[in-house]
């Protein structure tokens, strides 16, 4: 995994960054629920470990009466 530091374009915290702003800047009742920032092929790990925590998640935000907040 460290071997990706030492890529040719190894990975740049500004798309991070990037993307933050893009959520910031996008319409109220447009922003995703989760957003990965991957352009190393870990993005279908990332969205199947995503999708297996949103129940939970859900369930949590919902029991401690922020519901309003699971879409």
């Amino acid at each position: 995994m460290l071997s990706v530091f030492s890529a040719p374009e190894p990975p740049d915290p500004r798309e991070v960054a990037d993307a933050v702003v893009a959520l910031i800047e996008a319409p109220t009742g447009t922003r995703p629920e989760r957003v990965s920032v991957d352009r190393f092929a870990l993005g279908q790990a990332v969205e199947a470990i995503n999708a297996a925590a949103k129940g939970p998640q859900d369930r949590l935000l919902t029991d401690f009466g922020l519901g309003a907040l699971v879409s």
